[in-house]
């Protein structure tokens, strides 16, 4: 890292360069490595958003050895498919058979790598942007003996069961109750999965057989087919039959295919982690003294047999921890918040703007967590503000990711509130929604259709995150154990409004089967296909 900055990165491919073990020389084994304190992006005043090369702060034990990502890819895809169709409960006929089960035996070969990613411009707002010239590759950067404070996402080959519905492959027990997940068995094969639901035979999918595949794609991880409200089925049978002839034939099918089964089925996924830093955890914002009383860490407690550290419900940091070990998410997102030292939400600030005339508080009168009205720029425009105590001030402890969170190599960093005028809740865009971050250009490029939300403030930064990706058409999860708030009552209104936009709410022991693809809830498949309708009419 320079003096003046994060050092960016250039991504050769994020399918090689994210679980290429990283070896000590010391003892040859990979190593967890935890996040050092973060320097300022170039121009505080601005949002910066950049890939960015850690240093070391303390190695933690050595995992056991990984294996590459195509080794781990190529091992679940044999594993996966071989398990789908050990189970001859229900079988595809003749033809249709064969073509499923060749089609889907076809997964097992190694994905292409992607091209390579570098950070561009989205908007004037990041004119401090590195030029994709001044990129390099994460080893490049680093010399035999060195460590990187980054550590690889999901578990190990060994720790890796062949599963199917969650049981051990040994494991027969209630085998023939397991139902065939008919999707999965045709998935690589658009001709094998339409002749599956073409009961008639006719060359088309009428309102009936269309209903059947979707039951059968929205399935939990055992198989279990979820309840379909008749009024959604309706609802995405209308927007794949773009002629209205109330059938779908094989170009509707095609396109459904392609841009709606494909992706419920095979999601691409992107973990957001927002603003886990000092100063929520621990510092000037602590969450225990918010009213919600959340701690973010483990408390540590002290006896005469001495300090013990206490696991409590309110921790947010070990959730977000065993996520990053369990999971492989294509791209992982951190936030923070990264304040100049005259930024407007400091109360202690609060005298250094006009208030507006309809604000009925004076500055003496306002205390912390009040909402003021000012007009910042002596134009008659109304901006209402939260006053919160100082925090996250850029190059301070504070704004500093706390020391026990882990942090996945070639991780997204994303600076928001730079701007001293205006502050920054989500990870999109400021809360003006002047300026956007290039989060969604990244995303976009990436081929992203989910995206999971945690971190701090629930019922704050997250909320407004989980909000803005809803609305830039993400299929959006809030994990819930992995986040925590400063109000209970806040936190309630954020959890309603998601599930009332498509969202969902989860535990994080759901996440892995959410994002492989083997839990398929209605609700984010309806999701993706309002998104698909709304692009449809926009052309």
């Amino acid at each position: 890292m320079g003096v003046d900055g994060p050092s960016p990165v250039h991504l050769s491919s994020p399918l090689d360069t994210w679980h290429t073990p990283l070896i000590s020389t010391a003892d040859r084994s990979p190593q967890y490595h935890y996040l050092p304190s973060h320097l300022p992006p170039r121009s505080p005043q601005h949002h910066y958003l950049c890939l960015t090369t850690l240093s070391p702060l303390n190695a933690r034990p050595p995992l056991r050895p990984h294996h590459s990502h195509h080794q781990e890819a190529e091992t679940r895809r044999e594993s996966h498919t071989t398990t789908l169709l050990r189970h001859p409960t229900r079988r595809l006929r003749g033809k249709v058979a064969a073509a499923a089960a060749a089609a889907a035996m076809s997964l097992s070969s190694p994905k292409q790598p992607e091209t390579p990613v570098s950070v561009s411009k989205s908007s004037a707002q990041h004119d401090a942007t590195p030029s994709p010239s001044s990129l390099t590759p994460l080893a490049a950067q680093t010399t035999p003996g060195d460590k990187v404070s980054t550590i690889k996402q999901g578990t190990t080959r060994d720790e890796t069961k062949a599963t199917d519905g969650g049981r051990e492959e040994g494991d027969t027990s209630q085998s023939q109750e397991q139902p065939c997940d008919l999707i999965l068995e045709c998935v690589a094969d658009m001709d094998a999965c339409f002749k599956a639901f073409d009961k008639d035979e006719d060359g088309f999918l009428n309102q009936s057989e269309f209903s059947a595949l979707c039951r059968a794609l929205f399935r939990n991880e055992r198989g279990k087919p979820y309840p379909v409200e008749t009024s959604m089925l309706n609802t995405i049978f209308a927007i794949f039959d773009t002629n209205k002839d109330h059938v779908i034939d094989k170009e509707e099918f095609r396109y459904c295919w392609q841009k709606w089964i494909k992706q419920v089925v095979r999601p691409v996924t992107a973990l957001v982690i927002v603003d886990v830093q000092n100063d929520f955890i621990s510092g000037s914002l602590a969450l225990y003294n918010c009213p919600a009383g959340h701690h973010g860490e483990e408390v540590e407690s002290f006896s005469s047999e001495g300090s013990t550290k206490t696991v409590n419900n309110s921790q947010v940091i070990p959730p977000i921890n065993r996520m990053l070990d369990e999971n492989r998410f294509d791209v992982v997102v951190y936030s923070l918040d990264w304040h100049p030292d005259n930024h407007v939400s400091f109360i202690d600030n609060v005298h250094m703007r006009p208030l507006h005339s309809s604000c009925k508080l004076t500055s003496e009168e306002t205390q912390v967590y009040d909402t003021v009205i000012f007009d910042v720029n002596n134009d008659g425009t109304p901006m209402e503000q939260k006053l919160w105590p100082r925090h996250c001030v850029q190059n301070t402890w504070g704004a500093e990711l706390h020391e026990d969170l882990k942090v996945a190599e070639d991780a997204i960093l994303v600076y928001k509130g730079t701007d001293p005028d205006t502050d920054s809740y989500s990870v999109f865009w400021d809360n003006n929604k002047k300026f956007h971050t290039t989060l969604n250009e990244e995303l976009q490029k990436r081929g992203v259709t989910d995206v999971f939300v945690c971190g701090v403030a629930y019922d704050v930064c997250v909320a407004a995150t989980t909000k803005h990706a809803i609305e830039e058409g993400y299929r959006t999860i809030l994990i819930d154990d992995g986040c925590r708030g400063v109000s209970e009552e806040d936190i309630m209104i954020t959890r309603e409004h998601i599930t009332a936009n498509q969202g969902l709410v989860v535990h994080s022991s759901q996440v892995k089967n959410l994002a492989t693809g083997r839990d398929r809830p209605p609700v984010l498949a309806y999701k993706l296909a309002l998104e698909l309708s709304k692009k449809t009419k926009k052309k």
